[in-house]
């Protein structure tokens, strides 16, 4: 009896430590497809800036105008030449 009682608990301790290499791999998985999701917006986003600045239409000053309604971190204004905002409280 003691014997089988044995062979349950390994069984057991097995079945945990599947269990944590699947967590493991899930993670794993769940990880590259962020990743992959944060390329793709970023390559969409590359293609987008792209195509709006080959416009034969899009003056630097139309541009700025478009950006200037967008754009509220100072960081991300000053690469456009763009005053900052007024911070209100």
């Amino acid at each position: 009896m003691a014997k089988i009682e044995e062979q349950i608990e390994t069984a057991k301790k097995r079945l945990d430590q599947l269990r944590a290499q699947k967590q493991k791999i899930e993670a794993r998985k769940r990880t590259q497809q962020q990743k992959r999701t944060r390329q793709e917006d970023t390559r969409r986003k590359i293609l987008i800036g792209s195509a709006v600045l080959a416009r034969p239409d899009m003056s630097d000053d139309k541009l700025k105008g478009i950006v200037d309604k967008f754009l509220t971190k100072d960081a991300d204004r000053n690469l456009f030449g763009l005053p900052h905002l007024e911070k209100t409280s």
